[in-house]
């Protein structure tokens, strides 16, 4: 294989990998979004569950007061939910994206070790061909010393 071409091949896995690098930092960074989101729905939805029923009698006033409380939490928490479902959606695209530009990046390391194991059979056979050629020589070089040997003798 040619310099040029390994090195052409050098410069795509250069780039492969800065593309799977910072693919895999915004699957981290989706993942983390979704995951602090998830979190203000918990803490939404434990005060929701923890406020519980009216407690007996009270002035209209503070039962008022509780309800809009009350329907300011529910009304976070569906907002929440609705980031939450984004955060999760962003999450599964930057995931996609991560895997395909890693399955990228390992089909050009793939494509480099074959180039290389191919570059070494290349070599390994020139290598047999040229010890084939010294051992024919040093054979010849035996069968004519031994004629002239004969012929002398």
């Amino acid at each position: 294989m040619s310099t040029r071409s390994d090195r052409g091949l050098a410069a795509v896995a250069r780039v492969r990998s800065l593309r799977e690098r910072d693919s895999l930092l915004g699957l981290l960074d989706a993942d983390a979004r979704r995951r602090a989101e998830q979190d203000v729905l918990d803490g939404l939805e434990g005060r929701l569950s923890g406020a519980g029923a009216p407690r007996g009698a009270q002035p209209t006033a503070d039962f008022l007061a509780e309800r809009r409380g009350l329907l300011a939490l529910g009304e976070a928490a569906i907002a929440s939910a609705r980031r939450l479902e984004g955060a999760g959606a962003v999450a599964a695209a930057a995931r996609g994206r991560w895997q395909l530009d890693r399955t990228r990046l390992e089909a050009i390391s793939l494509l480099q070790e074959r180039r290389v194991e191919r570059e070494r059979e290349e070599r390994r056979h020139r290598e047999d061909g040229e010890t084939d050629e010294v051992a024919g020589r040093l054979w010849l070089r035996g069968a004519t010393q031994a004629r002239i040997q004969e012929q002398l003798s």
